[in-house]
């Protein structure tokens, strides 16, 4: 009995141990020590373990594998910077990391960098790649670290040349995140033979005077922009000769969001030509500069669509400043209320506990669906919203909270796990994080499927609080009443929340058997436009467009012909026309397409049908042939192009 105990632990232990041992250290300054030591170079993987799908399949497919181990582990010293949405890591770690990807300048997961123990990025790549692609690129990284390595041992001026063609070389990706290659290597270039200090102080000039009129409309919006114009036209004079040109460039976008009218157009136009045909094209990119001048031309030429744009932007710059105000209110506001000794919102995990206590109290119930160890809208969601004392303030008198957790790991046992999968089954979870406001008997009222900021969130939450009051109201009402007002409530959910609402839409139907508020005949509609959706994505795949148009075609002509709801034919034809649309190849086609869409519409009812989807299946979505030709062209590549990649 002892023997055999001990081969099954043995076989056992043997089973469970990986193929491979790759170890990941996580401690930069020890990372960089260890490779010193060992004559390695640093393999650094910038990553969100928790939330980056690319991450996430890179560490699965690539640095997990047995071929990644057997290459790496006798060249690298391997070091993961995790930045999770979730709490892996504890705070301290998460600031130190967030303080690495802010001085690697990684703005991009995952960012995977070849680094010598010096802490010079030589090498490396960002997002997924496959492993001989991985490979290629570390390789690469490694030939840099070894050139500058070897460069050490032969003097000054060697290892100037050899840290600028390694600099060189780096191209746009990685030359951000190489700062500090780039700073060392202007320190010991004391002649600036490369010309790096020159340019690292232009850089830094331009980068100063783009913060400085950032912060004049950080906070003014669109008003800043005359200070801000203002405050470059004083210093375009006194800036280094590499900026002028850069200069132009910036006060180009300034300008252009000035404009109101025409005029402002033109004097933008007549303005920025003149300053960039006076820079001299010996010192500056020629192409580049009539590539400018060609550009701001067509804008002042655009008239109308562009000053459309500007008015635009200038909207949107108005709206992040609101923004950016309302943030700073929300984070005073959620300061105050942490040092008054303010708590967050404990949440519940027990539904019927919660409905029981619900009915008792006479609240509706708060329920969210998440994922929190997987889902990153759920980690952001609880993080920028639940998670908030100003949020706690906000529900705690108004909810009972309940969070059915439906993790990937191990955070619960397989028996609470398998209930709160099954209960997300049962009440038709199709998204993550999905929130829900019951009435206290259960009933949906209202709710969000994704994340939101703390704003979106509290108006979604403050109409399901309405809705839970109007199916109060509506259970005082006679049964064709109640009906109404439900099924004006159900028309008011989110497209997100209506599968969820299963029991509200089965009480509607109970209420209302012969259809009176043609909310039964709205769903059948909707399903029978799916399936239409189905049907035409299932033959694109299969056949591609060239086979597909006819075929589709002659499916809703046969589906015409015996179809009795007005509804119904409208969205056939709708279909059909739509196909004819991408199939035209020639005006004669065009006409033809408009010639079947009439005879289409004869057989329709149209005081049984709905009058705006009659009109918009009616209209023309293109003014003239040419321009209907050329849409159809670029559909039916599109589709081409969709049915090529799903076969790769």
């Amino acid at each position: 009995m002892i023997r055999k105990t001990w081969i099954c632990t043995l076989l056992a232990a043997v089973v469970a141990a990986p193929a491979f041992s790759l170890d990941w250290v996580t401690d930069f300054d020890a990372a960089k020590a260890q490779a010193a030591k060992e004559g390695k170079a640093v393999l650094v993987d910038f990553t969100g373990s928790d939330w980056c799908g690319f991450c996430i399949k890179l560490k699965k497919e690539v640095f997990d594998s047995p071929e990644f181990d057997a290459y790496a582990k006798d060249k690298f010293v391997c070091l993961e910077i995790d930045l999770p949405q979730g709490n892996k890591i504890s705070a301290e770690q998460k600031k130190i990391n967030e303080e690495l990807s802010e001085q690697y300048n990684v703005d991009g997961f995952p960012s995977i960098f070849v680094m010598t123990p010096q802490g010079y990025v030589v090498g490396g790549f960002c997002g997924f790649r496959a492993m001989p692609e991985v490979q290629r690129a570390l390789d690469a990284g490694l030939a840099n670290a070894k050139a500058i390595a070897d460069a050490e041992k032969q003097g000054n001026e060697a290892r100037v040349d050899a840290m600028f063609k390694v600099w060189k070389g780096l191209g746009d990706e990685l030359a951000g995140s190489a700062r500090q290659l780039r700073d060392d290597l202007v320190k010991l270039d004391v002649n600036d033979r490369c010309g790096l200090r020159a340019r690292k102080q232009a850089e830094e000039e331009i980068r100063d005077v783009q913060k400085q009129l950032q912060d004049c409309v950080q906070e003014a919006g669109s008003k800043g922009l005359k200070d801000a114009l203002a405050l470059l036209e004083s210093k375009q004079g006194s800036l280094m000769e590499q900026n002028r040109h850069a200069a132009i460039q910036i006060k180009t976008s300034m300008m252009f969001l000035l404009c109101e009218t025409q005029e402002d157009l033109n004097r933008m136009r007549d303005t920025l030509v003149a300053e960039l045909k006076a820079l001299d094209p010996a010192k500056y990119d020629a192409e580049q500069i009539e590539q400018d001048i060609q550009r701001i031309t067509q804008i002042a030429k655009d008239g109308q669509q562009a000053l459309d744009y500007a008015k635009d932007s200038r909207e949107s710059m108005d709206e992040r400043a609101e923004a950016a105000k309302a943030a700073e209110r929300e984070a005073a506001e959620e300061a105050r209320l942490q040092s008054e000794g303010a708590t967050k919102l404990e949440w519940g995990t027990d539904l019927a506990a919660a409905k029981e206590q619900a009915a008792k109290e006479n609240k509706p119930i708060l329920l969210l669906f998440t994922g929190s160890d997987w889902c990153g809208a759920c980690i952001a969601l609880h993080k920028e919203v639940f998670d908030k004392v100003r949020f706690a303030a906000y529900a705690r008198d108004k909810f009972i909270p309940v969070e059915i957790d439906c993790p990937h790991g191990n955070k619960m046992s397989e028996e609470q796990k398998k209930a709160n999968n099954d209960l997300a089954e049962k009440m038709h979870v199709e998204g993550f994080p999905s929130v829900l406001v019951l009435t206290p008997q259960g009933t949906v009222a209202g709710g969000f499927v994704g994340s939101q900021d703390f704003a979106g969130v509290q108006e979604d939450l403050d109409i399901a609080l309405k809705n839970v009051k109007t199916i109060a109201d509506a259970g005082k009402l006679a049964p064709e009443a109640r009906a109404k007002a439900l099924a004006e409530l159900y028309r008011s959910l989110d497209e997100d929340v209506l599968p969820m609402a299963a029991g509200l839409e089965e009480e509607i139907a109970k209420l209302d058997p012969e259809d009176k508020t043609g909310l039964r005949h709205e769903r059948e509609l909707k399903a029978k436009r799916a399936q239409l959706k189905e049907h035409v994505m299932s033959l694109l795949m299969q056949k591609g467009a060239t086979a597909a148009i006819p075929e589709f075609i002659r499916f809703c002509d046969t589906e015409l012909a015996t179809a009795t709801d007005d509804d119904y034919k409208l969205c056939l034809i709708e279909a059909k026309t739509t196909f004819l649309f991408v199939g035209a190849q020639t005006k004669e086609d065009i006409a033809k397409m408009r010639e079947t869409l009439a005879a289409d519409l004869q057989k329709v009812d149209q005081s049984k049908a709905n009058a705006e989807h009659y009109a918009d299946v009616k209209a023309c979505p293109f003014e003239t042939d040419e321009e209907g030709l050329e849409l159809a062209k670029k559909y039916r590549e599109a589709l081409e192009q969709l049915n090529k990649e799903e076969q790769e």
